[in-house]
């Protein structure tokens, strides 16, 4: 009877080991569940930050041409305004030579009808 007891005592042992090892596997399985859960989780979140980097990146670039593209207008409009400038110098000087023929056709004018009134007063005085 010791026997039998003893054998009851570790068949219970066992049984209660067994139970104990499936309840430990069950828990294991649910930490591995969560665990994958998480890594899921985290492996989203990595991509999703990836494809916003991406996005910002390509922003980014963007901006750059962007830049590029307004430095090169203020080139051309800095080229332009020294252009411009030098228009508006030649007209002036264009001006200032137009004025000075102006002058100078007003002395051979009034030069002119000072020569034609001493030949008409040469010739009144010879006749």
């Amino acid at each position: 009877m010791a026997l039998s007891i003893k054998s009851n005592e570790a068949y219970d042992k066992v049984n209660q080991g067994s139970e104990a090892v499936k309840e430990g596997k069950e828990l294991l399985d649910n930490i591995s569940y969560f665990i994958n859960d998480i890594n899921n989780t985290f492996s989203e979140t990595n991509a999703e930050i990836s494809n916003e980097l991406s996005k910002m990146e390509a922003i980014a670039e963007e901006f750059i041409k962007v830049q590029a593209e307004m430095n090169n207008m203020a080139s051309i409009s800095e080229e332009n305004a020294a252009a411009t400038e030098e228009v508006l110098s030649t007209v002036e000087d264009t001006n200032n030579q137009v004025i000075h023929i102006n002058t100078l056709l007003d002395e051979i004018y009034t030069m002119s009808r000072e020569l034609k009134n001493m030949l008409e007063l040469k010739n009144s005085l010879s006749n």
